[in-house]
């Protein structure tokens, strides 16, 4: 009798040799291992019993994707990836597993929707203003007041954030705006930054919606 589950690992890269190790180790406990990654990488042969490939960026394109598949997982986990943890919380309920709430998920990948949750629990943070267009960080910088920090809500590895010390760096402040929001456009088509859609988001259960590349929190 088979006793072990199918899990299915979601990954935008590559693992090392201690992580394929694992992943036979878990193999030799009676558990099939499934891969769904971005199709960047060739996943080592005999560890995986299927490898799934889609875009990770398209998070409804993706649920859509596996929906159509038949296999059914009892598991669905993930690599250290902070952008694909709503992606891997829709799965899991999707396949009914354990893992987070796909609205606890996207409040950690969301600055301003984690800095609402902590202010509802009434944890200590510093002040913060959300701001979609240049007229309104403006105005956020001059009501938190330098020196402050502005950076963009989904944005990871620190891209597109910078310092506002004083009232000099307001003079190249438009020039470093404009800069980021063009990098961070960039990104998201060819490189790590994700968005989600006004669908995705709803899936999420998010109600106040935000541009995840283009609005800022100062």
């Amino acid at each position: 009798m088979d006793t072990g589950g199918k899990i299915l690992i979601v990954t935008g890269s590559d693992y090392t040799d201690a992580v394929y190790k694992a992943f036979n180790d878990v193999k030799e406990l009676g558990h099939k291992v499934y891969l769904l990654s971005d199709g960047s990488f060739e996943p080592r042969p005999r560890v995986f019993e299927k490898h799934f490939s889609y875009d990770l960026r398209k998070t409804k394109e993706v649920l859509d994707y596996m929906t159509n598949q038949p296999e059914k997982f009892d598991a669905v986990t993930i690599k250290t990836s902070e952008w694909l943890t709503p992606l891997v919380a829709l799965l899991a309920k999707q396949y009914g597993c354990i893992g987070n709430e796909p609205i606890v998920a996207f409040n950690c990948r969301s600055k301003y929707h984690m800095r609402k949750e902590l202010e509802k629990g009434n944890v200590p943070i510093p002040k913060f203003k959300l701001c979609k267009n240049y007229e309104e960080l403006i105005e956020g910088i001059r009501e938190i007041k330098t020196p402050c920090v502005a950076k963009p809500v989904g944005g990871n590895a620190s891209y597109g954030t910078f310092m506002i010390r004083d009232e000099k760096d307001l003079e190249n402040l438009k020039e470093n705006y404009e800069n980021s929001i063009k990098f961070l456009k960039e990104k998201a088509i060819d490189g790590d930054v994700f968005a989600f859609n006004k669908e995705e988001m709803d899936l999420m259960g998010v109600n106040d919606h935000v541009d995840m590349i283009t609005d800022y929190l100062v």
